[in-house]
């Protein structure tokens, strides 16, 4: 049976010109798990809200073509009964939660649909148990990590057992262990529920091991359809879509295994590699450091604890060195968004001391330290307030009291280098996730802090879009800005960062360049909720040490 149908579908936003999904042709059969891959902006989003049929209640849009779930004709049927079959667990979390406690959250839609009591305290139980939030059930759902709050939508969205459960990019905040966690428990729920799932998800790494079927769209077009390796197998033509090709394609085709269905695995890709074992090293490059001088900040055995009682950051002693290129790792709850905002003032140590710049933060006040750090949050939505782009650059320049010559010129500037040049009068909440954070990040750059933090840069971003902000950083770091990214993104870390600091449990567990912390570590990542690149993993075992990226890979023909 068909679980989605749809033929020669097309829409346009009511404020746009342009078709957002220009004839797309999809069906999802039941029990089916499809992945979703684009860039940013291709429709992958829109396509979940139609199919959901948020869209057609919510914005109103111009819709064309044929668009069916279960048989039923999405945009004629009403939001009450469409939920009755389909759950949508969006990118952001905090637009999804309406009570005050975790328990309450998952409760809430099973309670309005009538449900026995003991069948829903036996739903939210397993929901929790399931992405792993038990133990946070009386906790608010404000005060958990990024990555958590998206554990407690999922919990919502499973509990209610929907015969589709959409999922859009609502993994991006998890750490590596957490996302193949879901994505387990996505399989078990079609085993046991016959669920059929769509997960839109731009680390393609990940979900090419779980996914039945891949799709790339491309300016709303369907540019490629298959099973994972044959869609993969075309790194070449995958290429300039600026998505994330998972690392193992990349390694299998410089290898010269270009035709296909390619493995996409670490342990078929070790079986297919092994017989050019003698063919294959890696670089005796050096660590990506550099040279540093003194401390920017400095954590001195300081010590966080929430009001709850919650023991964020454990007798944390740490350096970040002025000049430097630094990045925090950890499980999601390890402590590194707390541990962001002690060096902003915006919380206070408990025990312990942090200096920025030789200050005090407990004796200096937030105003004060915004002249020396600048903060992008986790969440972009979280400081944007203005109506335009233009205006949300340039507020920050109006504090300063710049004259409106300089600002024009940093505006321009800074819109150029996050790639939103042409978006100046675009109202930010018509932008996308990805284009919403790269907003966020030249709000605080136009100020030119001298040390800059930026939590998950890459969220939400497309393998360009990633890039380009990577890029950003590494150009403002050479001119001498000090910069600490907090990041799950561990290829990311390897290629960019000099220095990375791994907490666990609000504690430092190690320290120093990626490549000696990983090679050290390599074995103990899975342990804490972390993931070594498949890169590393498939070069320690042929080459003897890990690669870390692609130019360390030496193929003697």
């Amino acid at each position: 049976m068909k679980a989605v149908e749809i033929r020669d579908f097309w829409w346009r936003y009511p404020s746009r010109r342009e078709w957002t999904l220009k004839g797309i042709d999809l069906n999802v059969q039941e029990r089916e798990i499809l992945g979703i891959i684009g860039p940013s902006s291709a429709g992958k989003t829109t396509l979940c809200l139609c199919i959901s049929g948020v869209a057609f209640r919510i914005t109103r849009g111009e819709h064309k073509g044929v668009l069916k779930v279960f048989g039923l004709e999405v945009p004629s049927t009403s939001i009450t009964e469409l939920s009755q079959h389909v759950s949508l667990v969006l990118q952001d979390p905090d637009v999804q939660f309406v009570t005050m406690r975790v328990f309450d959250e998952v409760a809430f839609a099973l309670e309005n649909s009538g449900l026995p009591r003991d069948e829903i305290l036996e739903r939210v139980r397993e929901a929790l148990e399931f992405t792993g939030m038990m133990e946070y059930a009386n906790k608010p759902p404000h005060e958990l990590s990024g990555g958590q709050k998206q554990r407690v939508a999922l919990a919502a969205a499973i509990a209610r057992r929907p015969s589709l459960l959409i999922v859009d990019e609502a993994t991006s905040d998890l750490d590596p262990v957490g996302k193949r966690e879901v994505f387990e428990v996505v399989e078990r729920l079609r085993d046991a529920y016959r669920l059929t799932a769509i997960i839109v998800d731009h680390n393609s790494d990940d979900l090419t091991k779980f996914a039945d079927r891949i799709i790339v769209l491309n300016e709303g077009k369907v540019a490629r359809e298959g099973d994972p390796r044959s869609v993969f197998s075309k790194v070449e033509e995958l290429t300039p879509f600026g998505i994330r090709i998972p690392q193992v394609a990349m390694l299998l085709a410089k290898a010269g295994f270009v035709d296909g269905a390619i493995p996409l695995t670490v342990d078929e890709a070790l079986k297919v590699l092994r017989p050019l074992e003698h063919r294959i090293a890696v670089s005796e490059s050096l660590d990506n450091g550099a040279e540093v001088r003194l401390p920017s900040a400095q954590f001195v055995d300081t010590w966080y604890e929430y009001e709850d009682g919650t023991i964020a950051i454990r007798g944390l002693n740490l350096k970040i060195m002025e000049g430097d290129f630094m990045a925090v790792v950890g499980p999601n709850g390890s402590g590194k968004t707390t541990m962001a905002k002690l060096l902003t003032g915006l919380l206070k140590p408990s025990r312990g001391i942090v200096l920025v710049e030789g200050l005090d933060t407990r004796n200096t006040s937030p105003s004060k330290l915004a002249t020396i750090v600048g903060y992008v949050f986790q969440n972009p939505d979280h400081q944007l307030v203005c109506d335009t782009v233009r205006e949300e650059v340039s507020l920050p320049l109006k504090f300063l009291r710049l004259n409106s010559e300089e600002i024009e010129k940093r505006v321009e500037w800074v819109l150029e280098a996050v790639g939103l040049k042409g978006l100046e009068d675009e109202a930010p909440y018509f932008l996308s996730k990805g284009e919403r954070q790269r907003l966020a990040l030249a709000t605080v750059l136009v100020v030119k802090p001298r040390l800059l933090i930026v939590d998950e840069p890459t969220t939400g971003q497309d393998e360009r879009g990633s890039r380009r902000v990577m890029d950003v950083l590494t150009e403002l770091n050479k001119t001498g800005v000090t910069v600490v990214i907090i990041t799950h993104d561990m290829r990311l870390v390897c290629e960019y960062a000099k220095r990375v600091a791994v907490l666990n449990r609000g504690q430092l567990i190690a320290e120093g360049p990626p490549k000696t912390v990983f090679s050290k570590h390599l074995d103990d990542l899975d342990k804490i909720g972390l993931d070594a690149p498949p890169l590393a993993k498939i070069m320690s075992k042929l080459a003897g040490r890990p690669a870390f990226t692609l130019n360390e890979v030496i193929i003697h023909r």
